[in-house]
């Protein structure tokens, strides 16, 4: 049985490494939020070329975009 892929808003990504440029380690958010590492670690290597995209239509986003302060949402491919 195939394991549903996991998609991530733009906000919930741009929140992550908020979280990491303020707060704590990335091993320490990516076990709060409950992403594994190395994805956590490929979002912020994105986002510095400027390119992080929002799972949900693909549109490429700036780093320059103000990250959101509300409850990302995280939905799940079936």
């Amino acid at each position: 049985m195939k394991v549903p892929k996991q998609t991530f808003t733009l906000e919930f990504k741009q929140l992550a490494i908020k979280r990491l440029k303020t707060e704590q380690s990335v091993a320490g958010v990516a076990r709060e939020l409950g992403l594994i590492k190395q994805t956590l670690q490929n979002w912020v290597k994105v986002a510095s070329k400027g390119a992080l995209k929002d799972a949900k239509n693909g549109g490429v986003i700036g780093s320059d975009i103000p990250l959101s302060a509300s409850v990302p949402t995280v939905s799940v491919w079936t």
